[in-house]
């Protein structure tokens, strides 16, 4: 169990392994404290990168340089990317009350 957080109710995330998957830990890496981590492992002979990722409300520009940062230096690792990344695709469909400063808008290039 890979745990990262600053309180138990706000920002926590994590990456869990059942008992009987036969892993390697390469490298456990907190790249940003309750929101961003990545566990290289192997798997059967295979390189894994497990990325959990719980984005910010807001400054998402940031996170998603430091993100893609992460990403790149995982080299030939194949990725496996969950979580939740705070982001509407489209605010008239997608999104109904709730909080005032969730990420609006994204990219789409």
């Amino acid at each position: 169990m890979f745990l990262s957080g600053e309180s138990s109710n706000s920002c926590g995330i994590g990456i869990l392994i059942a008992n009987d998957i036969n892993i390697k830990i390469v490298e456990y890496k907190n790249c940003v404290i309750g929101r961003l981590q990545i566990l290289k492992c192997e798997i059967n002979d295979t390189k894994i990168a497990l990325v959990n990722v719980y984005a910010p409300n807001q400054n998402l520009d940031k996170y998603l340089k430091t993100f893609e940062q992460e990403v790149q230096e995982l080299g030939d690792y194949s990725l496996t990317i969950g979580g939740d990344f705070n982001v509407v695709m489209d605010f008239e469909m997608d999104k109904l009350n709730g909080r005032n400063d969730t990420n609006k808008t994204i990219n789409k290039t």
